[in-house]
């Protein structure tokens, strides 16, 4: 989801010296290149996803002729509702 490396600890492991500047890993660069993960969801930053998410909202609806009101939730678009399910949010 982020543009973080994925796999720090094999990169961490394969340094041949704690003083040596780290490689970045093949699919990190991937990553960088095709702006998309591995699994084909878009690649962002984490302000980017917060923005994202931020057009999720509750609207509260008021039928005064039948004295109800009551709540509906805009639809997750697939890519926020796979974020959210990184999350453990339900929805």
């Amino acid at each position: 989801m982020l543009f973080a490396d994925d796999d720090q600890e094999s990169a961490e492991a394969a340094r041949k010296s704690i003083v040596a500047s780290a490689q970045r890993p093949d699919s990190a660069k991937r990553k960088d290149v095709s702006r998309r993960t591995d699994d084909d969801h878009p690649v962002q930053s984490f302000h980017d996803i917060l923005a994202d998410l931020g057009t999720l909202c509750r609207n509260r609806i008021r039928i005064p002729e039948f004295d109800s009101e009551f709540d509906k939730l805009t639809r997750a678009t697939p890519h926020q509702q796979h974020v959210l399910d990184l999350l453990g949010v339900a929805t």
